[in-house]
């Protein structure tokens, strides 16, 4: 189906009436708000017509399918209609990833519910072109993964370019656990942008190759070794081993964040080292990923001479809505505004019970703690903090203990987390006292057996 079609159909207002009110029951009731949403089933039949011609046109509009039938079934989990409904979306958008989310539609890989000869086949084949078994276990890709998946195979030295929430990062680990694990005697590079993420990535490499391979986060030389190599390096640690290993390709290099070439304090050596390494090792595959950044392997080939194919998308298999939250003097009503992803505005207010303006005022480490106390409990929050130091106070005012959050999770996993840090590190460590109440924090300051647990 032609992008024109599928455009017309999600453009359609009977389309995006639907699905903004949809938005507007997820947000509300994840609020805990008394405000119901109705939606005349009617209305519903129409839109996800619309919503199925929509899944048939190009990636962007894919995603706004996906969108509808999630939100669709979060509206009523209980509906088994709304279920094989966005099952189908899922499917015909090539978001199989999300429906490990459905309740009720699969156990142990064998489907619960007919949908009919013609839709059960269409849904198998899907299953069939986007499933990878790994030892055993199958994984199900997105349509982009799947693509990135066939070219990292072919060879290619490829540049991909994506949001972090598309999965590109897991796709490429794969890739590159799948290669160490059908060699031997080979050696990796995998080139990370600060010391602070050496140890994250070393050690979940580790974890997961186990005996397949030595994981190394500085070079050293070894006279023979039976079982590959890796090593997991920032830019400056590469220079010694471009000097030891000249001559010797990797087998597969890879540079994540590579938008870090931008840097104005280490571009320069991030440059020197892609250029050595592409001008040294002509037999390696290279792989460099970072954010959406329009034409990033021509940006590359300013700097290094290699032939190298973009793989890009701005798609993602997650639904991201943009909320805005407004409070007013002496108001106990937030004003909200919530961007869809069809480019509507949701707005309206809801009564949170308390004045908020004076704490945004005066602290803005209880205003989080106000904010956070917003959402559904259930909820996770991640709150980015732009200094290390403000991070730690930010999270101690969200755990403070006083009448209003005086709860302490009884969980066996976070006992021993808490005992581990009082033990290794200090009984009063300020992290310890914020993880017994849900919080944490964390930055590059922390030390290391600390930032590990977390």
């Amino acid at each position: 189906m032609s992008s024109g079609i599928a455009a017309e159909a999600l453009d359609h207002v009977d389309f995006k009436r639907v699905f903004d009110a949809l938005i507007r029951n997820l947000f509300l009731k994840n609020r805990d708000s008394d405000t119901d949403v109705t939606i005349d089933i009617e209305s519903i039949r129409r839109a996800t017509w619309l919503a199925s011609l929509g899944s048939l046109g190009d990636e962007s509009q894919k995603s706004i399918a996906n969108a509808f039938g999630s939100l669709l079934y979060l509206y009523d989990p209980s509906n088994e209609l709304y279920l094989k409904t966005c099952y189908i979306l899922q499917s015909r958008s090539g978001n199989l990833v999300s429906s490990k989310h459905l309740n009720g539609l699969y156990k142990e890989n064998q489907k619960l519910h007919n949908f009919g000869t013609t839709l059960d086949f269409e849904l198998a084949t899907h299953r069939f072109e986007l499933g990878k078994d790994f030892d055993g276990k199958t994984i199900f890709f997105t349509h982009y993964q799947k693509s990135l998946w066939e070219k990292l195979e072919s060879g290619v030295n490829i540049a991909v370019s994506a949001p972090t929430s598309s999965g590109k990062s897991f796709i490429i680990k794969k890739f590159i656990f799948d290669r160490i694990q059908k060699n031997k005697s080979k050696f990796f590079v995998y080139v990370v942008p600060s010391k602070a993420l050496i140890n994250q990535v070393s050690n979940e490499l580790s974890k997961e190759l186990k005996e397949s391979a030595l994981v190394l986060t500085t070079y050293r030389e070894l006279e023979c070794f039976d079982k590959n190599i890796v090593y997991v390096l920032t830019p400056e640690r590469c220079m010694r081993l471009l000097q030891e290993q000249k001559d010797c390709s990797p087998l597969l290099v890879f540079f994540d964040e590579i938008q870090n070439i931008e840097d104005g304090t280490r571009g320069s050596v991030y440059e020197n080292v892609i250029y050595r390494m592409t001008t040294s090792w002509k037999d390696s595959q290279f792989i460099m990923a970072g954010p959406y950044i329009e034409n990033l392997h021509l940006s590359l080939r300013e700097v290094i001479d290699i032939d190298l194919l973009e793989h890009k998308t701005l798609a993602t298999p997650v639904l991201q809505l943009k909320t805005v939250l407004t409070v007013f003097k002496k108001s106990q009503s937030v004003k909200y505004k919530i961007i869809t992803p069809t480019g509507s505005i949701v707005q309206g207010d809801y009564d949170i019970g308390k004045a908020l303006y004076s704490k945004l005022s005066n602290s803005r480490g209880q205003a989080l703690k106000y904010l956070t106390s917003v959402f559904h409990e259930d909820e996770q929050n991640i709150i980015f903090s732009p200094k290390k130091n403000m991070a730690e106070g930010w999270a101690l005012s969200v755990a403070n203990d006083d009448q209003d959050n005086h709860k302490v999770i009884d969980n066996e996993k976070i006992k021993n987390l808490c005992s581990f840090l009082e033990s290794e590190i200090h009984p009063l460590y300020s992290l310890v006292r914020c993880i017994k109440k849900g919080v944490a924090f964390h930055h590059g300051g922390l030390l290391d057996v600390a930032r590990l647990e977390i």
